[in-house]
C-alpha cells in the first residue's frame, strides 16, 4: 500500500512538472515600439523614437497590418505607430516582428528633430 502511495506521489509530481514546462514554451511576450515607418528597396522599416533612432526591418504576423501600414504609406507621408512586437537578430542585424498596431498617428512625427524642422 505503502509503494503505492509513494509511488502515485512521484508520478504526481512528474506530470505536474511536465504540465508546467509546457506552459512556460507556450508563452510569448512582446515589447512596445514606438516609431517612423519609411520604405527602402521594397522593405520597411521603423526607425524607433528614442535618442538611438535604430531602424529595424519590419516583418509581420497578419497581412492586414502589413497592409494597414502601406495604406497609410500612401496616404500621409508623415506619421507615427506603436505597435507591440517581438525583436530578433538575424545576420548581427536587428529585425522587428510585428504582433499588433495599437496606435497611427497621421500627419505626425515623434522624432525630436522633426520638432526643429517645423
Amino acid at each position: 500500500m505503502k509503494k503505492n502511495i509513494v509511488c502515485l506521489c512521484i508520478f504526481y509530481l512528474f506530470s505536474s512538472t511536465a504540465l508546467q514546462a509546457t506552459d512556460i514554451e507556450e508563452t510569448k511576450f512582446y515589447d512596445l515600439f514606438s516609431g517612423t515607418i519609411h520604405q527602402r528597396a521594397n522593405q520597411l522599416f521603423l526607425k524607433r523614437c528614442d535618442l538611438s533612432q535604430y531602424e529595424y526591418p519590419l516583418h509581420f504576423n497578419h497581412t492586414n497590418d502589413q497592409a494597414k501600414i502601406e495604406h497609410y504609406l500612401k496616404q500621409h507621408p508623415k506619421f507615427w505607430v506603436n505597435i507591440r512586437g517581438d525583436v530578433y537578430e538575424k545576420q548581427e542585424l536587428y529585425h522587428l516582428t510585428i504582433e499588433e498596431i495599437l496606435d497611427v498617428h497621421p500627419n505626425q512625427s515623434c522624432h525630436l528633430l522633426d520638432l526643429f524642422e517645423e
